[in-house]
């Protein structure tokens, strides 16, 4: 019988495995066979677990644009960044490059666009929802990530409304888009694996052959090394398809994303 682990939460794949095993023990001769089936499923289970996280662009190269809508400057800065830390510090850059500026608004992802807990904006005293927001809703539109943006207003003593203000400010954040090059960042999942010594080569060979995943860290065991390897998104699915016919002699566990 062949399961389809995949489908099944952790939890169900064992206790339908376990039932299997309890109809059908007269079919497992020894205590022996009976461990190794269990052994083989929590494996499978484990290496079910390692998700493939997504990817995303970034851009390739800070940039810089300026417009002027009715008289007042617009400057848009871009910048690359790792996180929430590094986008903090570009903005605080930007407004002691513009300390006379009336407003630098801002908003930013450091990280992978799925994940809201790098998400930022800021109106910096223009009114509630005509700055940062817009900005925000092109950034988050874009599909980018590792990206900050301020956008400096210089005030020309026309005011534009609420509706012209976050057209000014969006449309500032869409010209620094349009104008740059992108590349593609590829999520990484990271697992250790136990492996008995006549696997370890199995286990280099593997790895060597996947463009995406690298050997992070070993250990040298009693009975055999425990492996660290680092894998880039594309390569989690053939890494779990190379490594499926040895799984059960394996000890597994993926740690994060």
């Amino acid at each position: 019988m062949k399961l389809q682990l995949s489908v099944l939460t952790p939890g169900l794949a064992a206790a339908f495995i376990r039932l299997i095993i309890d109809k059908t023990g007269c079919h497992i001769k020894t205590e022996s066979a009976r461990r190794k089936m269990l052994t083989c499923a929590r494996i499978a289970i484990k290496i079910t677990r390692l998700q493939i996280p997504m990817s995303f662009d970034r851009p390739t190269a800070n940039h810089q644009v300026t417009q002027t809508v009715k008289k007042s400057v617009f400057i848009g800065q871009l910048s690359i960044v790792q996180s929430t830390l590094q986008a903090d510090e570009f903005i605080q850059q930007v407004k002691r490059l513009h300390p006379k500026a009336n407003h630098n608004c801002h908003c930013y992802i450091a990280g992978s666009p799925e994940s809201s807990s790098l998400w930022a904006y800021s109106d910096d005293g223009e009114p509630k929802g005509c700055a940062g927001l817009p900005m925000f809703q092109v950034l988050k539109h874009s599909g980018l990530g590792n990206i900050a943006v301020v956008v400096t207003r210089y005030f020309g003593g026309i005011k534009l409304g609420t509706g012209g203000m976050a057209r000014a400010y969006s449309s500032t954040v869409n010209l620094l888009i349009n104008a740059i090059s992108t590349e593609i960042v590829h999520q990484t999942s990271t697992l250790t694996i136990i492996a008995p010594f006549h696997l370890t080569g199995s286990i280099e060979h593997i790895v060597a052959q996947l463009a995406g995943a690298i050997i992070t860290q070993r250990h040298w065991l009693a009975q055999g090394q425990k492996f660290t390897i680092c894998i880039d998104e594309p390569s989690v699915q053939p890494f779990k398809d190379a490594i499926s016919p040895i799984a059960h002699l394996l000890d597994s566990t993926a740690l994060s994303s």
